[in-house]
């Protein structure tokens, strides 16, 4: 059985153009478009980023740890790096409209919207490298899209600058060196029908869990907004 990982993984990417429609025309995204919340949200987004990257740290640590060869500890090495960047680059964005770390360190998950990281910790005890790579790949998209939109948005509509807004930009565009170790990552599980089967249904979860995350960004920050008026 001789399948392209590029091809495979394109495919899935195709399929999936519906999930990032739905999500950067969703009702988060255009509350901010529309200038129709204040910064609740963001400050919803901001704190439940910082949860997400922790556990996407912790979950690349045991990533590099079922690498199994350089090309793999490479790619996961990469991605702590930038995690560890998104760390920092939320941090400023949190201090612009006046979170400090230990607000945000002092913020409680909201189960709904980690529920994508813990899904990455599940892949992470259960999945190999390469199922791995093709959910990372397949969730990037609704995360980046959605990101560049609202970093538009607060530019435009509620005094934001690039400064502040570099941890949604930075990180809204994958580059093509990445996708090419994921790739060759992804080759290595293209086996057979069954394996194809699983990484599909892999992947299309690592995209629904994202959709989930998003549409509840919206819920949650409604409920925040109703609370804070009454």
């Amino acid at each position: 059985m001789k399948i392209n990982a590029k091809e495979f993984v394109q495919s899935l990417l195709k399929e999936n153009e519906k999930y990032v429609t739905d999500l950067i025309n969703g009702n988060f995204v255009k509350g901010y478009e529309n200038k129709k919340f204040d910064l609740t949200g963001i400050q919803l987004f901001i704190e439940s980023h910082y949860h997400l990257v922790n556990i996407d740290i912790g979950n690349l640590a045991t990533y590099l740890a079922k690498a199994r060869d350089y090309l793999e500890i490479e790619f996961f090495l990469l991605m702590v790096n930038a995690e560890k960047l998104m760390l920092d680059t939320l941090v400023i964005l949190g201090k612009r409209i006046g979170l400090t770390l230990e607000d945000l360190e002092a913020s409680k998950p909201v189960p709904i919207i980690v529920s994508r990281s813990n899904y990455f910790s599940k892949l992470a005890l259960y999945s190999t490298p390469g199922e791995i790579a093709l959910a990372i790949l397949l969730n990037f998209p609704l995360w980046a899209g959605g990101a560049r939109k609202l970093s538009k948005a607060l530019k435009k509509n509620y005094g934001l600058n690039n400064k502040d807004t570099d941890f949604l930009d930075r990180f809204s565009k994958a580059t093509e060196g990445f996708n090419n170790m994921a790739y060759t990552i992804i080759q290595k599980e293209l086996t057979d029908e069954t394996q194809l089967a699983k990484m599909k249904e892999i992947g299309r979860l690592a995209v629904e869990y994202e959709t989930i995350v998003w549409k509840e960004y919206y819920n949650e920050t409604m409920r925040r907004i109703k609370k804070n008026k009454n």
